[in-house]
């Protein structure tokens, strides 16, 4: 049996007083299923100013309690890491990066010490009984001042033995014809004969189709069987993990990460070469149940993608491993990480932002467009399109993605509503190239993406400039907007869809994350694209891209209480947010106006 090894990662967060006094909530809105800036009225009820009162009062408590708990320290956070058992030290060291951009943590001596007992304890045991399957593992934990919940994150690296054995490239196909019984023949037909007749040639045509057929099915065979060593691997190292997690109370929740957990006979695992580096990967989340809306997208982009799945129960985890096995070819492409929560309390505090840092950390190529699950590219083959006609033939693209640029993709709203069982990849209804968006933005059928309820979150895109690009009719020499991008400036609540580089050279080298304490509706996007203006990033318009949203149900319950809810929590965690913009970019922050624009939307009225 191999024992893991298990870091014990203990972060302690700079001492703080959050002046919570300054945070005021907005009132109840009727109907909240819009942009969030409908959740944000000026008038409140009483009843409404009560219930404000009461979660003022309960975070004063938990911050109050924080800052007697934490000693005084430096601004930033401290990392104090104590090592268990044995293992490769190489590999360590990378899930210790994982922690990097992680949800900024608000840790007391009592959260410590929990997180160092009992549970602990508990978490040891499962791992010295768990699977002789080679695994690393790192466990931190971290407290969620915003929801008063201490948060046990557990890592689990598993080094599947079939990701040596495809990684292999040379020979591959080798691999695959001696494992198969498939013996290599001579395509052009029989060889060593110039007088071969042509029933000869076209038997041997016959025959060499037929090779090349059963070579497709050897290789999903091969897929099939990676597919169930990896699951079989998974089950075994986390059906332990569910009782304890079923077990513990709301305030105490333990979760498994699974990075690179899944990935049956992909592009990720057989190809390191400097074109693969160079390519560009689909980061996306999704919930189980998503599964139509999945293959679509992947279908339609058709290269590289890296998905953060969210499981919330063993029932979860079976029942995705059944929509893959379905899939295989589909999803040869496709590498899997999984956040495993089990917190009822949280069921539609859906968490992108903990997922799309997950997709974009583990990813295997330097370039990304971060995408959500209903968000479908044009054209068909968007992957093959954009690599070509972007980053091989603009090299001024690829250098300005290196340095300081993120480049929008225009974003529309599909107005027709296709069913679940109705939607494929090329569904008559999709706009497949510039042209028929054009045409149907004409007809009515496509819009702005959120234009009449959140003209802000994209209207930075200038639309107009944007449609004014025709070239792909057009006979006549290029016009000054037939480049193939154009600047824009950064506008308050712009939340587009980005291609960006992790090899960008700007802000020390490093692309922000995500702010992970975000969860459900409100404030999740739209604060990191003000994290990239704070940091100095520049935004240019992709001019014959674009991303289109299909309709579909509500994502986060209730249309009204729940988003309600959840934007009233994200709208209280923005000060730890800002807290994090200061400590990472100075205080010359304040000066911009953008800054104001975050006091006046989070209603803090004095910093």
């Amino acid at each position: 049996m191999v024992i893991p090894s298990i870091y014990y990662h203990n972060v302690v967060p700079a001492a703080t007083n959050h002046d919570t006094s300054n945070i005021t909530t907005s009132s109840t809105v009727e109907n909240c299923e819009g942009d969030f800036l409908s959740c944000s009225s000026s008038l409140s009820s009483s009843k409404e100013r009560k219930r404000d009162d009461e979660l003022k009062s309960q975070l004063l408590t938990k911050e109050e309690d924080a800052a007697a708990a934490v000693e005084p320290r430096p601004k930033g956070r401290e990392s104090v890491i104590r090592r268990v058992g044995t293992n490769n030290d190489n590999t360590n060291a990378e899930l210790d990066d994982t922690m990097e951009g992680r949800r900024p943590p608000r840790t007391t001596k009592d959260n410590q010490n929990a997180a160092t007992g009992g549970a602990d304890a508990r978490i040891t045991s499962i791992m010295a009984n768990a699977s002789s399957t080679a695994v690393n593992t790192l466990l931190s934990s971290s407290f969620d001042s915003c929801r008063n919940i201490t948060w046990n994150e557990i890592t689990i690296q598993l080094i599947h033995e079939q990701d040596i054995i495809i990684s292999k490239k040379k020979n591959d196909n080798d691999t695959l014809d001696k494992k198969h019984g498939i013996k290599k023949m001579d395509i052009g037909g029989a060889s060593g004969s110039s007088n071969t007749t042509s029933n000869n040639s076209s038997s041997s045509a016959r025959t060499s189709a037929t090779a090349i057929m059963k070579k497709d099915d050897a290789g999903l065979l091969l897929r099939k069987d990676v597919f169930q060593a990896q699951t079989d691997a998974i089950m075994a190292q986390v059906k332990p993990y569910f009782q304890l997690m079923e077990s513990e109370s709301p305030h105490n929740r333990t979760i498994l990460i699974l990075p690179k957990a899944l990935h049956i006979y992909s592009k990720h695992v057989q190809q390191h070469d400097e074109d693969h580096e160079n390519d560009i990967t689909m980061a996306t989340q999704m919930g189980v149940g998503k599964y139509t809306r999945f293959l679509v997208l992947v279908q339609r982009w058709n290269g590289p993608v890296s998905v953060a799945v969210m499981i919330h129960s063993l029932e979860d985890l079976e029942q995705f491993h059944t929509f893959v096995s379905l899939n295989l070819a589909t999803l040869k492409n496709v590498l899997f990480h999984y956040y495993i929560e089990y917190a009822p309390e949280l069921a539609t505090a859906y968490p992108q932002n903990i997922l799309r840092n997950l997709a974009l950390k583990y990813m295997e190529t330097e370039f990304f467009i971060v995408n959500d699950v209903d968000i479908f590219p044009s054209p068909i083959d968007s992957h093959d399109t954009m690599k070509v006609k972007v980053l091989t033939q603009h090299p001024e693209i690829r250098s300005k993605l290196r340095n300081d640029t993120f480049f929008v993709i225009p974003m529309f709203d599909l107005d027709v509503m296709i069913q679940e069982d109705e939607l494929t990849y090329d569904h008559v209804h999709f706009p497949n190239s510039k042209q028929d968006a054009i045409r149907m933005i004409q007809n009515g059928m496509l819009h702005q993406h959120l234009g009449k309820s959140h003209p802000r979150g994209h209207g930075a895109v200038n639309y107009t400039k944007w449609l004014k690009n025709n070239n792909f009719t057009r006979s006549s020499a290029p016009q000054e907007e037939d480049e193939v991008s154009y600047p824009i400036q950064y506008d308050f609540f712009f939340e587009p869809y980005v291609l960006g580089s992790r090899s960008i050279r700007h802000n020390n080298g490093t692309v922000p994350s995500y702010f992970e304490m975000y969860r459900g509706f409100g404030f999740d996007k739209f604060s990191w694209y003000s994290e990239l203006e704070f940091a100095g990033f520049k935004l240019e318009v992709l001019q014959n891209f674009f991303m289109f949203h299909a309709k579909h149900e509500v994502s986060y319950g209730d249309k009204g209480s729940d988003r309600h809810k959840h934007f009233k929590t994200n709208q209280a965690c923005s000060r730890i947010f800002l807290e994090g913009i200061l400590d990472k970019y100075g205080e010359a922050q304040k000066k911009k106006s953008m800054w104001n624009e975050w006091l006046s939307f989070c209603r803090i009225k004095r910093w």
